[in-house]
């Protein structure tokens, strides 16, 4: 079961942060279902992470320490807080030289990032409203113990 969970928290984890990070694999994350803990580390970071900010610059090297997160409660994901420790963070950076298509390219991945962050944002305000609903019913919201939810409240804390 640990081994499963671990899997899947290790896809939901690469659906959200696959984009700035690589490393993300199950063997690399330290999941602790039952105390609410979950410790990625040794994470490289991806050339490209930071072109959906705007600036310019070019990621040379970089590499994260460590993630930690640490929930409260699986039953009130969406009102409980979740920490997020991010240590030892190391990023090289020079001057980009932006090309006209370079400049598209990461417009484009701009956009995709809003609508990806909007996207969290609607899933985890309807899991509110299925939450509210189901407790006014006496039943509980499973969807919210998904690690995909968890993901999603985590990456709305930050």
């Amino acid at each position: 079961m640990a081994c499963v969970c671990s899997i899947y928290s290790s896809q939901a984890l690469q659906e959200q942060l696959g984009q700035f990070v690589e490393g993300l694999r199950p063997e690399g994350l330290s999941l602790s279902v039952l105390s609410g803990q979950v410790r990625l580390v040794d994470l490289k970071v991806r050339p490209e992470a930071l072109d959906g900010l705007g600036l310019p610059v070019k990621v040379v090297s970089g590499s994260i320490g460590s993630i930690e997160i640490n929930i409260d409660s699986y039953f009130n994901l969406a009102s409980t807080p979740i920490r997020v420790a991010v240590k030892d963070i190391f990023i090289l950076v020079k001057k980009a030289v932006l090309t006209p298509e370079e400049l598209e390219r990461r417009s484009k991945k701009s956009r995709i990032a809003s609508i990806q962050q909007a996207s969290i944002l609607w899933k985890q305000e309807r899991a509110r409203e299925i939450s509210k609903s189901s407790k006014a019913d006496g039943k509980e919201d499973d969807q919210a113990l998904l690690p995909g939810g968890m993901v999603g409240q985590i990456l709305s804390n930050l």
